[in-house]
């Protein structure tokens, strides 16, 4: 059974192509991604994806940070596998999204060319919650034509007086005994060795190198505590309430299906200090959807399938996506 990838492809926007970018992705979402030019149901293991812009901006600092085209997908195991068919079978709605991008090759480029150019773009995430780690397209697609079955078997049949765990048992015969349902039997293989070799590493050394460094961290911490509440201090709080002529356009490119797949960029401080606390929150944020949070709930909400943090401009911003 694969794993799953969250992919973050990131691009600058052409400046003067972000106005019909912005309208174009409008007209995009109402469609949905789903059917062309992306048919994004054709691509295999492809659980959610979206696609959204970046307005150009500047950070804390006062420097500018160009329009950029953000692409996040949550697809099972492997990436060249998904990069090659994000080209191959959704490519006419790559080719017109990043052809508004600087340094696109563009659909008359060679299929290599096209993936190295995707490929180029990716940015890491720094934490990647998956609410069950190992349960793949197929095996969900299996599993509600299994509820499907057994609810259709139930309707048909006279329970009264049977014990739940008679009726357990009649549905497990009538399960075994179909031949398009008798895979539920047995369990689900696991993602491959080599990932699940990579995650008890990563679950033993975390731990293991923080113990290591407790000498040193508990000293130094209650003084990192008082100098960080300091710089804090200084802040200048951002308290602009949003117009309604705002949010009347950000509710315009919203609510065309059942689910919303949610994202938000923010500012991270500038300054040694800001910048160390964070990157060593993001690290025991990682461990802790890696390690702690990776079955079925993430802090007690069971309703997320993913969730992601991504630092962009050089931990400048930050943006977290959630399905």
């Amino acid at each position: 059974m694969p794993h799953q990838l969250g992919v973050t492809v990131r691009a600058p926007v052409a400046a003067a192509r972000v106005a019909e970018l912005r309208d174009w992705l409008a007209e995009i979402g109402r469609k949905g991604l789903a059917e062309g030019p992306f048919d994004f149901t054709r691509l295999r293991g492809l659980h959610f994806a979206k696609l959204y812009l970046l307005d150009e901006t500047a950070d804390l600092d006062g420097r500018p940070i160009p329009a950029t085209l953000v692409l996040m997908t949550e697809v099972d195991a492997p990436l060249h596998g998904h990069l090659a068919e994000l080209v191959d079978l959704a490519g006419e709605g790559i080719d017109q999204a990043f052809g508004h991008c600087t340094g696109y090759p563009g659909p008359g480029a060679s299929r290599r060319a096209r993936i190295a150019c995707l490929r180029r773009h990716m940015i890491p995430a720094s934490a990647f919650y998956i609410n069950t780690v190992g349960r793949g397209l197929e095996q969900i697609r299996q599993e509600a034509r299994l509820r499907d079955a057994l609810e259709g078997h139930l309707d048909k049949g006279d329970w009264a007086g049977r014990s739940a765990t008679e009726i357990r048992r009649e549905l497990c015969t009538y399960v075994a005994g179909s031949a398009s349902l008798a895979w539920a039997m047995n369990p689900p293989p696991p993602p491959s060795l080599w990932f699940r070799a990579g995650e008890t590493v990563h679950m033993v050394a975390v731990p293991l190198v923080l113990t290591l460094l407790l000498p040193v961290l508990l000293p130094v911490l209650p003084f990192w505590a008082v100098l960080l509440r300091l710089d804090e201090r200084h802040d200048q709080p951002f308290t602009e309430q949003p117009t309604l002529r705002h949010l009347e356009e950000v509710a315009s490119y919203e609510d065309f299906g059942t689910q919303n797949p949610f994202a938000v960029a923010g500012f991270v401080r500038p300054g040694g200090l800001r910048q160390l606390t964070f990157r060593a929150v993001m690290f025991l944020t990682d461990y802790g959807v890696r390690q702690l949070f990776n079955h079925d709930s993430l802090a007690g909400i069971k309703t997320i399938h993913f969730a992601r943090w991504v630092p962009l401009d050089g931990w400048r911003r930050m943006t977290f996506a959630s399905n």
